[in-house]
């Protein structure tokens, strides 16, 4: 039985697009040779299955006589999938491999095999036009207008279409198989037809779109990214991991970008972004169940889970936005009092150095800046640094577990014991130590830490805490006060009075468990093998092409997925703008001491390849320079 025409047409539209654009991804996000193969082997193994359960061939011949299309629709969109790569990578500054010089001889092969061998070559020129108009709505999905410029797209792939099809005598609609529905030569030119053609070119145009919709909120998929990953992982961390990017995507950058600064404001996973948007729903549903009777438990739940993790007791932390509001939390009530002192040193976060600066004028006390030798040869040159600058009038000292500018690990443990030794308190800021190191508070034994869970654990922006000894407790008073806990509960210790501050967005709060179940999938150690290792990398490219030393000396006792490199002399006041406007890579340049430095950041979406596109646009810059 006949189906109507404009049903299949868009069906078989949909099939057609759905696989050029898995082909397209394969190709695009450099996820290797295997990913490839998989996306050209998939629309071949389907269309298979779907003649196998139609029916109605006589022999193999007519089997392959049916497939043949399919065929075609993929020999020919390889080489162009490769040819728009290829331009895109040289437009940006980027390296050629030799995988990319075989990708294109085995295109190249498979299109002139496409056109001299199989069995209808008046379709060529159909399956080509579909591969244009697809590539199209492609590129114009994801630009500024996308509305505006799928709406150009569609109007002119129409146009084509129709002169195609008055031109040859035929049109798109011959891709639809004719046992399927009623058709013939005079149909495509009637009103039907023109219907059905537009339908057709609604879903080549329309599903690179969907296709993002789909794949950005399809939960069960994100789960299936991740227990692909997981599996993909090599056990040991085997170098080669360092190159191969995870068969599907865990993250989601806007195309073409190179993302190398994760250290700044992180990156949320997939699977973490579709658990934080499902509590925003549950809250805008029923605000008044989710606030008033649900957030309560939700909350100290979501703290315990990150307590323990942390390797300390739930009532020794409170939530807060991030570590910049935690420490704002601690300088408004720590005991400082007229000539007492407070120690950081020249490596700190200048936000950090803001906060203490205006506590210690409000108090009569001064800020203290040692300063950190370098070049840095052993770890105990820091502690001593450290050490000497501290007086008896020092009443605290703050330090960076990881510095932010320089992307240093400072010897935190050893300091917090020698400094307690001397009767004074520590503070860690430590945003870039969550995940990247086995942090473990207990252990630690320092009197305050503040992080962003938004950094490296991928938690959402706005998911901090702030971490207290227990002989604390009693001094702690918050900087905001609200209700606390919603009455009639009133509020019974410190962590209370950071529950309640007012009316804001949970779900950052509640989505960091999410977040610490992403990461237990993985091994961990391995991770950190893979990522410092990516790490090492860069620093040694870097060093190459720059001529100057790193930062710190190799090793995971100095830097761990995070590296700075200095840069020669020079004015790079515009470069961290340059590398993002002419080649779409995201990488701080940070003036420190009078000098530049490049610090890049590795996560698990990272590889080689990010690393060498980097070098290749700074060999540029720095040639001009």
């Amino acid at each position: 039985m006949s189906l109507p025409i404009g049903v299949v047409a868009f069906v078989v539209g949909l099939l057609i697009a759905a696989s050029l654009y898995l082909l397209r991804q394969a190709i695009d996000r450099d996820r290797g040779m295997f990913t490839e193969v998989i996306a050209v082997c998939l629309p071949l193994f389907a269309a298979c299955l779907i003649v196998a359960a139609i029916g109605n061939y006589e022999n193999s011949q007519v089997f392959g006589l049916r497939v043949a299309p399919v065929v075609e629709l993929v020999f020919i969109s390889l080489p162009i999938f490769v040819a728009i790569r290829v331009i895109e990578k040289v437009r940006r500054g980027g390296r050629l491999l030799i995988a990319d010089l075989f990708r294109a001889t085995t295109a190249i092969a498979m299109m002139l095999f496409a056109f001299m061998s199989l069995h209808n070559p008046t379709i060529f020129p159909d399956i080509l036009l579909v591969c244009i108009v697809f590539c199209a709505a492609d590129i114009a999905s994801t630009s500024a207008k996308p509305e505006r410029n799928l709406a150009i797209v569609f109007s002119l792939s129409f146009l084509m279409a129709i002169f195609a099809g008055i031109g040859s005598d035929h049109s798109l609609l011959e891709l639809v198989p004719r046992d399927w529905v009623n058709m013939d030569r005079d149909f495509v030119r009637s009103r039907e037809g023109t219907v059905a053609l537009m339908l057709f070119l609604s879903a080549i145009i329309w599903t690179p779109t969907w296709m993002r919709l789909f794949t950005a909120h399809a939960t069960w998929l994100h789960k299936l990214a991740v227990a692909i990953a997981v599996w993909q992982q090599p056990k040991g961390g085997q170098p080669a991991s360092i190159s191969t990017r995870p068969v599907m995507a865990l993250w989601r950058f806007r195309d073409e970008v190179c993302f190398l600064n994760h250290g700044s404001f992180g990156a949320v996973p997939l699977t973490i972004r579709s658990a934080q948007r499902k509590i925003r729903v549950e809250c805008e549903d029923e605000p008044m169940d989710f606030l008033a009777r649900q957030l309560e438990t939700r909350w100290l739940d979501a703290r315990f889970k990150l307590a323990t993790w942390l390797g300390t007791k739930a009532e020794n932390i409170a939530f807060c936005e991030n570590a910049t509001a935690a420490m704002n939390e601690i300088a408004y009530w720590f005991p400082l009092q007229e000539g007492d002192e407070v120690l950081m040193n020249d490596h700190e976060y200048g936000a950090v150095r803001r906060i203490w600066q205006r506590r210690c004028a409000q108090r009569g006390a001064r800020l203290i800046e040692a300063t950190l030798p370098m070049p840095f040869t052993t770890r105990d040159q820091i502690v001593d640094a450290i050490l000497a600058a501290a007086t008896p009038q020092t009443k605290l000292v703050i330090l960076s577990h990881i510095t932010s500018p320089t992307a240093v690990l400072l010897p935190v443990e050893e300091l917090c014991q020698k400094l307690r030794e001397r009767g004074i308190a520590t503070c860690i800021d430590g945003p870039h130590a969550i995940l990247q190191e086995p942090l473990k508070l207990h252990r630690l034994n320092c009197d305050f830490y503040t992080a962003s869970c938004h950094k490296w654990l991928c938690a959402p922006i706005g998911s901090g805490f702030v971490y207290a000894l227990p002989k604390w407790h009693a001094t702690i008073q918050s900087a905001r006060i609200s209700w606390g806990r919603l009455q009639p509960a009133t509020p019974q210790s410190w962590t209370d009075e950071l529950l309640w501050t007012g009316t804001r967005d949970h779900s950052p709060y509640l989505t960091v468990p999410h977040a610490i179940r992403f990461f237990e999938q993985f091994d961990l150690p391995t991770l950190d093998d893979r990522n410092h290792a990516l790490a090492s990398y860069a620093r040694e490219q870097l060093c190459t092409i720059t001529g100057t030393e790193p930062v710190t000396p190799a090793g995971r006792q100095w830097f761990g997925w995070m590296v700075g490199v200095w840069l020669p002399a020079g004015n790079y006041s515009t470069l961290q703008q340059k590398l993002w406007t002419k080649y779409k890579i995201e990488v701080p340049i940070v003036h420190f001491q009078g000098r530049t430095l490049v610090r890049v950041s590795c996560h698990l979406y990272n590889t080689t390849q990010d690393i060498d596109h980097l070098v290749q646009a700074l060999r540029a810059e720095l040639a001009r320079t």
